[in-house]
């Protein structure tokens, strides 16, 4: 059996294994880092998203963006569904990597502040 490499439907991106994102106390913690190999997205309909109960905000294009991220960890590289409130940075690093600066594979830091999720690229 292959790896899963992209989604076609809702019940399929149900069905990754979520990135599960810590909540920090405050900004001298570390969030989760991984090493992120490429982001992408699903675009579903507002029908589509109601039927499986999803609560998703419209993207540009009234679809909705049900975020992605292939993931390796040490030997395996697997998809996983992102949290859909990293919708709009996954949506900005495709739109960055089809204007010509691909900016993965990096390590990613995940993580909750304040009530405000995050993605930021870790520096070397």
């Amino acid at each position: 059996m292959s790896a899963v490499t992209h989604v076609l439907s809702i019940s399929d991106w149900l069905a990754l294994p979520e990135v599960r994102v810590p909540t920090l106390q405050d900004d001298t913690e570390t969030g989760l880092v991984m090493m992120v190999v490429k982001v992408g997205f699903l675009l579903a309909t507002e029908a589509e998203c109601e039927a499986a109960h999803i609560s998703a905000e419209p993207g540009p294009n009234g679809k909705f963006v049900l975020p992605t991220a292939m993931i390796q960890d040490t030997e395996l590289l697997r998809l996983h569904r992102l949290p859909i409130r990293l919708a709009p940075w996954v949506f900005d690093s495709v739109a960055v990597a089809h204007a010509g600066r691909n900016l993965f594979p990096s390590n990613v830091e995940f993580g909750e502040l304040s009530g405000e999720i995050y993605a930021e690229h870790v520096l070397p």
